[in-house]
Protein backbone atom coordinates (compact mmCIF):
# COMPACT_ATOMS: atom_id res chain seq x y z
CA UNK A 1 0.00 0.00 0.00
CA UNK A 2 0.98 3.61 -0.67
CA UNK A 3 2.52 5.36 1.79
CA UNK A 4 0.35 8.47 3.38
CA UNK A 5 1.95 12.16 4.20
CA UNK A 6 0.16 14.26 7.02
CA UNK A 7 0.96 17.66 7.70
CA UNK A 8 -0.10 19.15 10.83
CA UNK A 9 0.03 22.60 12.05
CA UNK A 10 -0.48 23.93 15.25
CA UNK A 11 -2.37 26.91 16.09
CA UNK A 12 -0.02 30.02 18.70
CA UNK A 13 -1.18 33.42 17.51
CA UNK A 14 1.02 35.62 15.53
CA UNK A 15 3.59 33.59 16.92
CA UNK A 16 2.50 30.29 14.51
CA UNK A 17 4.88 32.67 12.27
CA UNK A 18 7.45 30.14 13.93
CA UNK A 19 5.66 27.10 12.28
CA UNK A 20 5.87 29.09 8.95
CA UNK A 21 9.55 29.84 8.54
CA UNK A 22 10.39 26.00 9.15
CA UNK A 23 8.24 25.07 6.73
CA UNK A 24 9.92 27.49 4.05
CA UNK A 25 12.77 25.41 4.79
CA UNK A 26 11.29 22.44 4.73
CA UNK A 27 9.72 23.32 0.93
CA UNK A 28 13.36 25.05 -0.05
CA UNK A 29 14.53 20.96 1.25
CA UNK A 30 11.67 19.25 -1.39
CA UNK A 31 12.62 21.69 -4.10
CA UNK A 32 16.65 21.00 -4.10
CA UNK A 33 15.99 16.82 -3.71
CA UNK A 34 12.79 17.17 -6.11
CA UNK A 35 14.80 19.02 -8.89
CA UNK A 36 11.58 21.04 -9.59
CA UNK A 37 11.68 24.58 -9.06
CA UNK A 38 7.79 25.19 -8.72
CA UNK A 39 7.78 22.46 -5.95
CA UNK A 40 5.39 23.01 -3.11
CA UNK A 41 4.18 21.59 0.22
CA UNK A 42 0.95 20.54 -1.67
CA UNK A 43 2.83 18.31 -3.91
CA UNK A 44 4.20 16.00 -1.22
CA UNK A 45 1.78 15.74 1.35
CA UNK A 46 -1.50 13.98 0.85
CA UNK A 47 -3.19 15.45 3.82
CA UNK A 48 -2.97 18.52 5.55
CA UNK A 49 -4.09 19.60 8.85
CA UNK A 50 -4.18 23.13 10.66
CA UNK A 51 -5.45 24.37 13.98
CA UNK A 52 -6.08 28.64 14.74
CA UNK A 53 -3.01 30.07 12.95
CA UNK A 54 -2.44 26.78 11.79
CA UNK A 55 -5.70 26.79 10.39
CA UNK A 56 -4.69 29.72 8.43
CA UNK A 57 -1.26 28.58 7.44
CA UNK A 58 -3.25 25.37 5.84
CA UNK A 59 -5.26 27.84 3.84
CA UNK A 60 -2.85 29.19 2.62
CA UNK A 61 -0.38 26.48 1.46
CA UNK A 62 -3.50 25.01 0.00
CA UNK A 63 -5.65 27.79 -1.77
CA UNK A 64 -5.50 27.27 -5.39
CA UNK A 65 -3.50 30.10 -7.54
CA UNK A 66 -6.94 30.75 -9.51
CA UNK A 67 -10.44 29.01 -10.18
CA UNK A 68 -9.42 25.66 -11.36
CA UNK A 69 -5.64 25.48 -11.28
CA UNK A 70 -3.68 22.91 -9.56
CA UNK A 71 -1.41 25.51 -8.28
CA UNK A 72 -1.26 26.91 -5.05
CA UNK A 73 -1.68 30.73 -4.85
CA UNK A 74 1.55 31.40 -2.46
CA UNK A 75 5.20 29.15 -2.07
CA UNK A 76 5.91 28.65 1.58
CA UNK A 77 8.50 31.39 1.56
CA UNK A 78 5.41 33.79 0.49
CA UNK A 79 3.30 32.42 3.33
CA UNK A 80 6.08 33.94 5.55
CA UNK A 81 5.49 37.86 4.46
CA UNK A 82 1.67 37.06 4.11
CA UNK A 83 1.21 36.02 7.31
CA UNK A 84 2.92 38.90 9.11
CA UNK A 85 0.21 41.22 6.79
CA UNK A 86 -2.38 39.32 8.23
CA UNK A 87 -0.76 39.72 11.70
CA UNK A 88 -0.40 43.07 11.64
CA UNK A 89 -3.91 43.69 9.99
CA UNK A 90 -6.03 41.54 12.81
CA UNK A 91 -3.68 42.62 15.78
CA UNK A 92 -3.59 46.00 15.67
CA UNK A 93 -4.67 46.96 19.48
CA UNK A 94 -7.53 49.81 18.75
CA UNK A 95 -6.48 51.89 22.00
CA UNK A 96 -10.29 52.60 22.99
CA UNK A 97 -11.59 49.33 22.92
CA UNK A 98 -8.83 48.03 24.81
CA UNK A 99 -9.61 50.33 27.72
CA UNK A 100 -13.30 49.47 27.37
CA UNK A 101 -12.57 45.42 27.26
CA UNK A 102 -9.91 45.93 29.79
CA UNK A 103 -7.66 43.72 28.10
CA UNK A 104 -9.82 41.10 26.82
CA UNK A 105 -12.26 40.65 30.19
CA UNK A 106 -15.12 42.21 29.52
CA UNK A 107 -15.54 42.20 25.27
CA UNK A 108 -13.24 41.23 22.86
CA UNK A 109 -9.75 42.18 22.06
CA UNK A 110 -10.98 42.72 18.48
CA UNK A 111 -13.40 42.92 16.78
CA UNK A 112 -14.44 39.99 14.03
CA UNK A 113 -14.33 42.66 11.26
CA UNK A 114 -10.35 42.45 11.75
CA UNK A 115 -9.93 38.80 10.25
CA UNK A 116 -12.72 39.28 7.86
CA UNK A 117 -10.79 42.65 6.55
CA UNK A 118 -7.72 40.27 6.54
CA UNK A 119 -9.09 37.15 4.67
CA UNK A 120 -11.22 38.31 1.66
CA UNK A 121 -8.04 40.13 0.41
CA UNK A 122 -6.31 36.87 0.21
CA UNK A 123 -8.41 33.94 -0.26
CA UNK A 124 -11.45 35.91 -2.11
CA UNK A 125 -14.62 33.75 -2.35
CA UNK A 126 -12.53 30.23 -3.06
CA UNK A 127 -14.32 27.06 -1.13
CA UNK A 128 -13.21 24.36 1.33
CA UNK A 129 -14.08 22.45 -1.59
CA UNK A 130 -11.27 23.88 -3.66
CA UNK A 131 -8.48 23.35 -1.87
CA UNK A 132 -5.63 21.68 -3.23
CA UNK A 133 -5.83 18.90 -1.39
CA UNK A 134 -8.01 16.80 1.26
CA UNK A 135 -7.43 18.88 4.78
CA UNK A 136 -9.06 19.17 8.12
CA UNK A 137 -9.71 22.17 10.08
CA UNK A 138 -11.56 22.28 13.58
CA UNK A 139 -12.89 24.09 15.57
CA UNK A 140 -15.77 24.41 17.83
CA UNK A 141 -19.71 25.54 17.64
CA UNK A 142 -20.62 27.36 21.05
CA UNK A 143 -24.56 26.62 20.56
CA UNK A 144 -24.57 23.04 19.73
CA UNK A 145 -21.44 22.23 22.12
CA UNK A 146 -20.00 20.54 19.44
CA UNK A 147 -16.24 19.98 17.91
CA UNK A 148 -16.01 20.53 14.05
CA UNK A 149 -13.83 19.41 11.36
CA UNK A 150 -14.25 21.11 8.54
CA UNK A 151 -12.87 19.11 5.64
CA UNK A 152 -12.61 19.26 2.05
CA UNK A 153 -13.70 15.97 1.08
CA UNK A 154 -17.18 16.59 2.47
CA UNK A 155 -17.25 19.75 1.51
CA UNK A 156 -16.82 18.42 -2.09
CA UNK A 157 -20.11 15.67 -1.61
CA UNK A 158 -22.46 17.90 0.13
CA UNK A 159 -23.05 22.19 0.09
CA UNK A 160 -24.26 22.44 3.92
CA UNK A 161 -20.69 21.19 4.19
CA UNK A 162 -18.54 23.42 2.19
CA UNK A 163 -18.10 27.22 2.95
CA UNK A 164 -16.15 29.80 2.11
CA UNK A 165 -12.36 29.25 3.13
CA UNK A 166 -11.77 32.51 4.43
CA UNK A 167 -15.15 31.95 6.97
CA UNK A 168 -13.62 28.58 8.05
CA UNK A 169 -10.55 30.13 8.52
CA UNK A 170 -12.75 33.13 10.57
CA UNK A 171 -14.01 30.25 12.76
CA UNK A 172 -10.88 28.11 13.57
CA UNK A 173 -9.12 31.27 14.66
CA UNK A 174 -11.50 33.50 16.69
CA UNK A 175 -9.82 32.71 19.85
CA UNK A 176 -12.01 33.54 23.01
CA UNK A 177 -11.27 37.30 24.65
CA UNK A 178 -9.57 37.63 21.46
CA UNK A 179 -12.50 37.95 18.79
CA UNK A 180 -15.86 37.49 19.20
CA UNK A 181 -17.46 33.91 17.73
CA UNK A 182 -17.27 33.43 14.10
CA UNK A 183 -20.93 33.61 12.70
CA UNK A 184 -20.31 31.75 9.44
CA UNK A 185 -22.97 30.46 6.37
CA UNK A 186 -22.60 26.91 4.39
CA UNK A 187 -22.93 27.16 0.43
CA UNK A 188 -26.96 25.70 2.00
CA UNK A 189 -27.20 28.90 4.05
CA UNK A 190 -26.81 27.01 7.53
CA UNK A 191 -25.93 29.67 10.17
CA UNK A 192 -23.34 28.12 12.60
CA UNK A 193 -21.69 30.29 15.69
CA UNK A 194 -17.88 29.38 16.34
CA UNK A 195 -14.62 29.47 18.32
CA UNK A 196 -11.43 28.49 17.51
CA UNK A 197 -10.31 24.94 17.31
CA UNK A 198 -7.36 25.54 19.62
CA UNK A 199 -9.95 24.93 22.56
CA UNK A 200 -10.03 20.96 22.14
CA UNK A 201 -7.06 20.41 19.00
CA UNK A 202 -4.34 22.94 19.05
CA UNK A 203 -2.38 20.60 17.97
CA UNK A 204 -4.54 18.62 15.02
CA UNK A 205 -2.21 15.23 14.34
CA UNK A 206 -4.15 12.89 16.01
CA UNK A 207 -7.62 14.39 14.22
CA UNK A 208 -5.76 14.37 10.76
CA UNK A 209 -4.45 10.73 11.60
CA UNK A 210 -7.89 9.38 12.21
CA UNK A 211 -9.95 10.85 9.19
CA UNK A 212 -7.24 9.54 6.50
CA UNK A 213 -7.49 6.44 8.08
CA UNK A 214 -10.96 6.92 7.63
CA UNK A 215 -10.71 8.39 4.38
CA UNK A 216 -8.52 5.74 2.87
CA UNK A 217 -8.53 2.67 5.13
CA UNK A 218 -4.57 2.60 5.46
CA UNK A 219 -4.38 1.96 8.86
CA UNK A 220 -3.29 5.40 9.95
CA UNK A 221 -4.85 4.80 13.56
CA UNK A 222 -2.13 2.55 13.82
CA UNK A 223 0.85 3.95 12.48
CA UNK A 224 0.66 1.73 9.44
CA UNK A 225 1.42 3.24 5.98
CA UNK A 226 1.73 6.82 6.96
CA UNK A 227 4.41 9.52 7.87
CA UNK A 228 3.28 12.30 10.17
CA UNK A 229 5.49 15.89 9.92
CA UNK A 230 3.73 17.82 12.90
CA UNK A 231 5.34 21.43 13.76
CA UNK A 232 4.41 23.85 16.78
CA UNK A 233 6.33 25.86 19.02
CA UNK A 234 6.76 23.38 21.80
CA UNK A 235 6.66 25.81 25.23
CA UNK A 236 5.08 28.24 26.96
CA UNK A 237 5.34 31.70 26.22
CA UNK A 238 4.84 32.88 29.29
CA UNK A 239 5.30 31.20 32.81
CA UNK A 240 3.52 31.51 35.80
CA UNK A 241 4.39 32.30 39.38
CA UNK A 242 3.11 29.88 41.55
CA UNK A 243 2.74 32.72 44.58
CA UNK A 244 1.10 34.77 42.10
CA UNK A 245 -1.47 32.13 40.97
CA UNK A 246 -2.48 31.17 44.26
CA UNK A 247 -4.26 34.47 44.80
CA UNK A 248 -6.39 34.06 41.27
CA UNK A 249 -10.27 33.87 40.96
CA UNK A 250 -12.45 33.41 37.51
CA UNK A 251 -11.04 36.71 36.54
CA UNK A 252 -7.04 36.19 37.02
CA UNK A 253 -7.28 32.81 35.20
CA UNK A 254 -9.57 34.35 31.89
CA UNK A 255 -6.92 35.11 29.87
CA UNK A 256 -3.96 32.69 30.90
CA UNK A 257 -6.24 29.37 30.82
CA UNK A 258 -6.49 29.32 26.91
CA UNK A 259 -2.83 29.78 26.71
CA UNK A 260 -2.41 26.59 29.15
CA UNK A 261 -5.35 24.45 27.38
CA UNK A 262 -3.68 25.07 24.16
CA UNK A 263 -0.20 24.20 25.14
CA UNK A 264 -1.49 20.94 27.53
CA UNK A 265 -3.18 19.96 23.98
CA UNK A 266 -0.43 19.98 21.77
CA UNK A 267 2.03 18.06 24.50
CA UNK A 268 -0.85 15.39 24.94
CA UNK A 269 -0.97 14.91 21.32
CA UNK A 270 2.73 14.40 21.08
CA UNK A 271 2.56 11.76 23.03
CA UNK A 272 0.06 10.05 21.76
CA UNK A 273 1.96 9.81 18.36
CA UNK A 274 4.85 9.36 19.92
CA UNK A 275 3.73 5.98 21.44
CA UNK A 276 2.02 5.19 17.79
CA UNK A 277 4.91 5.57 15.78
CA UNK A 278 7.11 4.05 19.18
CA UNK A 279 8.89 7.41 17.63
CA UNK A 280 13.01 7.16 19.45
CA UNK A 281 14.18 10.42 17.58
CA UNK A 282 16.11 8.40 14.86
CA UNK A 283 15.70 9.76 11.38
CA UNK A 284 14.13 6.59 10.05
CA UNK A 285 10.96 7.07 12.24
CA UNK A 286 7.55 8.02 10.32
CA UNK A 287 7.02 10.72 12.76
CA UNK A 288 8.71 14.06 13.29
CA UNK A 289 7.46 16.73 15.65
CA UNK A 290 9.23 19.88 15.15
CA UNK A 291 9.52 22.31 18.09
CA UNK A 292 11.30 23.97 21.17
CA UNK A 293 10.54 21.37 23.69
CA UNK A 294 14.09 20.44 25.90
CA UNK A 295 15.45 23.58 23.84
CA UNK A 296 16.98 26.09 25.77
CA UNK A 297 18.83 28.82 23.51
CA UNK A 298 15.56 30.24 21.85
CA UNK A 299 14.19 33.81 21.56
CA UNK A 300 11.73 34.90 24.16
CA UNK A 301 8.35 35.35 22.20
CA UNK A 302 5.81 37.38 22.79
CA UNK A 303 1.89 37.13 23.55
CA UNK A 304 -0.24 35.43 20.83
CA UNK A 305 -1.38 39.25 20.04
CA UNK A 306 2.13 40.53 19.78
CA UNK A 307 2.32 41.65 16.16
CA UNK A 308 5.17 43.68 17.13
CA UNK A 309 8.41 44.06 14.85
CA UNK A 310 10.51 42.81 17.67
CA UNK A 311 8.12 39.90 18.11
CA UNK A 312 8.16 39.41 14.64
CA UNK A 313 12.10 39.27 14.26
CA UNK A 314 11.35 36.47 17.55
CA UNK A 315 9.53 34.38 15.76
CA UNK A 316 12.03 34.40 12.79
CA UNK A 317 15.12 33.88 14.83
CA UNK A 318 13.16 30.88 16.74
CA UNK A 319 12.25 29.05 13.18
CA UNK A 320 15.60 29.42 11.80
CA UNK A 321 16.86 27.96 15.20
CA UNK A 322 14.11 25.18 15.34
CA UNK A 323 15.37 24.71 11.21
CA UNK A 324 18.97 23.94 12.19
CA UNK A 325 18.50 21.99 15.23
CA UNK A 326 16.01 19.40 13.21
CA UNK A 327 18.33 19.78 10.05
CA UNK A 328 19.28 16.30 9.49
CA UNK A 329 15.79 14.79 10.33
CA UNK A 330 13.99 17.59 8.16
CA UNK A 331 16.87 16.61 5.46
CA UNK A 332 15.80 12.47 5.62
CA UNK A 333 11.95 13.35 5.93
CA UNK A 334 12.49 15.53 2.71
CA UNK A 335 13.86 12.65 0.84
CA UNK A 336 11.59 10.45 2.00
CA UNK A 337 8.78 12.33 0.91
CA UNK A 338 9.97 13.02 -2.41
CA UNK A 339 10.86 9.31 -2.68
CA UNK A 340 7.31 8.13 -2.02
Amino acid sequence: MALYKILSIDGGGMNALVCAVVLAKLEELLIEYSGKKDASLCDFFDFFTGTSAGGILTGSYLCPLAEGSTRPLFTAKNVIDEYIKIGKKIFKRPVFRTIYSLGGLTDSKYPSSRLTKAFIPIFGDTKLSECLKPCLIPAYNIASGKCIFYDRENAKAYTERDYYLRDVLRATSSAPSYFPPAVISAMSGKESCMIDGGVFANNPSMCGLVELDKMTGCGAVCGKNVSVVSVGLGIRTDSINCSTAMGWGKVGWALPVLSILMNAVSQTTDYQLRKIFASDFTADAKYMRIDGAGMDNLPCLGSMDDASDKNIDSCIRYGEILAEAYCDRMQSFAKMLVAN
